[in-house]
């Protein structure tokens, strides 16, 4: 607890960006959970954890030199992207996609 009171010292901001990245992150597997646009579920979880190789963050130093890095979940980022684009899936698509794979 004294670790997230000394987060918070640093700069308001810095708590309300971890707080924004949690928040989206958190998100993003909710929509993989409860959207049918997503086919293979846990591939697209997988997708939320890695940010493409690279990632934005921004570090801070704090009195005793530690440091804090905080990211952007540039992963959770584009899962929500994509089901705000995707066409919606409709009974008749799932139906033929469950046809192919027993086929």
């Amino acid at each position: 607890m004294s670790d997230l009171i000394h987060i918070t010292t640093l700069g308001p901001g810095t708590a309300v960006f971890a707080c924004l990245s949690t928040v989206i992150w958190i998100t993003s597997v909710m929509l993989i959970i409860r959207s049918p646009t997503f086919r293979r579920k846990w591939l697209w979880g997988l997708l939320t954890l890695v940010n493409f190789g690279f990632s934005f963050s921004f570090s801070l130093t704090a009195e005793a030199g530690e440091m804090i890095r905080v990211g952007v979940p540039l992963g959770a980022l584009y899962v929500i992207w994509f089901w705000r684009s995707a066409r919606s899936t409709s009974p008749q698509d799932l139906q033929n996609d469950a046809s192919h794979r027993t086929a």
